[in-house]
């Protein structure tokens, strides 16, 4: 019996397959999935009120299993953590502190409109266009790795 290593990771259910096509390029096989849902529901005082509050998690649980005794399984693992270390960049927000915050400042001689156009060309739009680039770059960088990837396959 050979060696093994394994790892569990947790996807949005519409992720499910797509995760499992990508683990297996760095050759993990999938063990098993388990799909989990729950459901909280519990009272909580808001004020002089008692309310009831749900929350509910979905969420798919998949686990993986990988030989130690592939051909080249450093090389392997060293691209498995280079893709996984490329992040893309949280995107800038619309509304800094919160749409109520620009409608107030709206109403004050229509001083939010202005400073939201201001922010939107001088901030917001420079922001989203740097992103859109990272996110390419970031793509490009996932895709060279996966090209180097096949040659271990």
């Amino acid at each position: 019996m050979s060696r093994t290593e394994t790892i569990a990771v947790q996807v949005h259910p519409s992720d499910e397959q797509s995760q499992i096509d990508l683990m297996q390029q760095f050759h993990w096989s999938v063990l098993g999935t388990q799909e989990i849902k729950t459901l909280d529901n519990h009272l909580e005082r808001r004020g002089d009120s008692i309310v009831q509050v749900t929350n509910t998690e979905h969420y798919v649980k998949l686990s993986f299993s990988r030989a130690l005794e592939l051909p080249n399984i450093k090389e392997v693992r060293r691209l498995e953590t280079d893709f996984f270390a490329v992040r893309d960049p949280s995107p800038a927000k619309l509304f800094p502190g919160g749409l109520i915050f620009w409608g107030i400042a709206c109403l004050v001689y229509g001083l939010g409109i202005v400073a939201w156009i201001a922010y939107f060309f001088l901030h917001y739009k420079p922001k989203s266009e740097e992103r859109k680039k990272m996110n390419q770059e970031n793509s490009r960088k996932r895709g060279a790795i996966l090209g180097e990837l096949e040659q271990y396959g």
